[in-house]
């Protein structure tokens, strides 16, 4: 009867680990979301940056990143993990990892484990692109528009251009009309126009046709862009449109 009883136990106890591995195994095959941030999106030498992960688990306290060391090029400055509400109302755990760039160029972090109780994740390694500024040389071209009005009348039709001081310019390599294409103000028709091959050669690096449609103030604010190691500065502009 002893014997029995215990052989009845053993039974029972092989049985109760099998279903409790069971579920682990379940639980390691459910699908963890895990979205990665960093701010600011431009990285330079000296300056520190956070890199952010948001993990769809609601309790952080069972949550943990398993992060390899870093590199001699990024040093950890300060590591937070909190709760975070998601904008449908959903809670998540937040891990913030506050950063120094000690060296410029092409830095990889990872690959990351994030490990919570109902799985684990593996991220791939991020890809971090630092600059130097110390060593980049920026060329500053300032642009000017070329035949914009001061005045026009609502219904009216003018074309008028974005211009580079092919002096200054040089051999340098200028991008597409699109990169140059402001946001179109309400009230307006703008549109931009295909340029000829002459008037890319005379600095021209956007055309633009304006239709205001009532009176009042078409304005665009100036704006600076870049592009490689090129900033292009384009100054306001300011046209009254009368009835």
């Amino acid at each position: 009867m002893d014997t029995g009883r215990k052989l009845f136990r053993i039974g029972l106890l092989i049985l109760f680990l099998l279903i409790g591995h069971g579920i682990a195994a379940q639980n390691n095959e459910t699908e963890i979301n895990v979205s990665i941030t960093i701010n600011p999106e431009i990285l330079s030498v000296g300056n520190q940056f956070t890199l952010t992960l948001v993990v769809d688990y609601p309790v952080p306290d069972d949550v943990s990143v398993i992060m390899p060391p870093f590199a001699g090029s990024i040093s950890l400055d300060r590591y937070v993990r909190t709760p975070r509400i998601s904008l449908n109302g959903h809670m998540q755990t937040a891990f913030e990892f506050r950063m120094t760039a000690n060296a410029g160029g092409r830095v990889f972090i990872g690959p990351l484990s994030v490990l919570t109780p109902d799985g684990e994740a593996e991220i791939e390694p991020v890809l971090l692109i630092i600059r130097n500024e110390a060593e980049e040389r920026y060329t500053n071209l300032r642009l000017v528009w070329n035949n914009a009005p001061r005045q026009i009348t609502a219904g009216e039709r003018v074309t008028f251009t974005l211009l580079a001081d092919i002096t200054r310019a040089g051999n340098l390599q200028m991008p597409l009309p699109a990169f140059f294409m402001p946001e179109v103000p309400q009230g307006v028709i703008l549109f931009s126009s295909p340029l000829s091959q002459e008037e890319r050669q005379s600095g021209i690096v956007l055309k633009l046709t304006l239709i205001p449609l009532e009176a009042g103030q078409f304005s665009l604010p100036a704006r600076t862009l870049m592009r490689e190691n090129i900033r292009f500065e384009i100054p306001a502009l300011l046209i009254r449109v009368i009835r």
